[in-house]
């Protein structure tokens, strides 16, 4: 179905009323869709499933103050772990960070529960597995680039 298929996270509204998902089926690629609700009409903002791209987001959005919006995919990218992506008002998406990135995947393996957001930006979340123990981890991600950031 190219507009999403098995929603199955929350919605996020916007001040003007407008409603914000994901499906973890669907979509040009059938492996999920950011869309959005507006008047009772759907438009799908993202298909998942490029190259080097997340697969099934699972996770309600989290949208900042520029209506930037932010979630995770349980697989997908080079490591099948997931990912952390934020997809800008025009569409455009961006992977954030990639799990199971770092040596015997301490940094994580999929990433099913919600995100939330602090008010300098910074995400956090849950892995399902991975971390040193392998039980997984509690992470913390940074949605401001690296050279917008304050130096120590």
């Amino acid at each position: 179905m190219p507009n999403g298929d098995t929603p199955n996270s929350g919605l996020t509204r916007d001040a003007r009323g407008n409603f914000y998902g994901v499906t973890a089926f669907g979509g040009d690629y059938d492996d999920g869709a950011a869309f959005e609700l507006s008047k009772g009409k759907e438009r799908v903002l993202y298909s998942f499933g490029q190259p080097h791209d997340g697969t099934q987001p699972n996770s309600r959005l989290v949208r900042d103050a520029e209506g930037k919006l932010y979630g995770t995919t349980v697989e997908g990218y080079e490591a099948s772990a997931g990912v952390v992506f934020e997809i800008a008002t025009d569409g455009t998406e961006t992977i954030l960070h990639t799990f199971c990135s770092e040596s015997n995947c301490t940094d994580g393996e999929y990433p099913y529960g919600d995100l939330i957001m602090d008010g300098q930006g910074n995400l956090y979340g849950t892995t399902a597995d991975g971390g040193a123990h392998g039980y997984g981890v509690i992470f913390k991600i940074s949605t401001v680039p690296v050279s917008d950031q304050p130096t120590q």
